[in-house]
């Protein structure tokens, strides 16, 4: 019963949301007691698929996915929508290089307009304290409980993720997320210190010393990506 609760909810929030990076819902029903739904099809891997197949993203793909990603985020949390569980593996990259966020099981309806239209409320499905999600890209906050999660807890998550598709692990490798030192070798710069500020930003252990918001994120990345041109 609690799993056919969250799948029902996962319709009705995929139903509320309209962008090109989060994934389309075409069709829900129930076939012989089992329900299920219908989403856009998306040609191609997810991107946990894609960096285990043939490693580590170039930088500027690394970012331009995490771009989309971050725009897609942008506007669910303008919808009262978080999502709670943002990895690689929820993440599809498509024939033309366009990235799209899937399951939103575990997504979070803070109230207003998106609570109102999904008609649920995320204290009847989620018990105070329970933890959920994956590890890995969970924010401090998160691990504590799931119920602890906000906007900036998927800004950890896409700060987790970026470092998954620049290095193959979500905490990274090397210096990516160590301060400049006054000695710095090869390995050192790998990465622009510019990549390497936001991660630490974006990873930062207390919430507020993250980013606030997801439209930071964007900018940010925004000029980032432009400055590497």
């Amino acid at each position: 019963e609690p799993a056919q609760r969250r799948f029902e909810r996962e319709i009705r929030l995929l139903q509320s949301l309209d962008h090109p990076n989060i994934v389309s819902i075409w069709q829900s029903g129930t076939w012989r007691g089992i329900p299920y739904l219908v989403t856009e099809f998306s040609e191609g891997d997810n991107l946990a698929v894609r960096v285990h197949r043939h490693g580590p993203l170039e930088l500027s793909d690394a970012l331009r996915c995490a771009l989309q990603v971050a725009r897609g985020l942008r506007y669910a949390h303008g919808k009262s929508i978080i999502h709670r569980d943002l990895t690689p593996a929820n993440l599809l990259l498509d024939c033309d290089d366009v990235v799209r966020i899937i399951d939103l099981g575990l997504a979070k309806a803070l109230g207003g307009d998106a609570a109102d239209s999904t008609g649920v409320l995320d204290r009847n499905l989620t018990p105070r304290g329970a933890v959920a999600g994956t590890r890995p890209y969970m924010s401090p906050e998160q691990l504590e409980g799931l119920s602890n999660a906000d906007a900036r807890s998927d800004i950890y998550s896409l700060g987790a993720t970026l470092c998954f598709l620049l290095t193959g692990t979500a905490r990274g490798k090397g210096q990516l997320l160590a301060k400049p030192r006054a000695a710095a070798g090869r390995d050192d710069e790998q990465f622009p210190e510019s990549v390497r500020c936001i991660l630490r930003k974006m990873l930062a252990e207390k919430p507020q010393d993250r980013y606030q918001t997801m439209d930071e994120v964007v900018s940010t990345m925004a000029e980032i990506q432009k400055s590497l041109k």
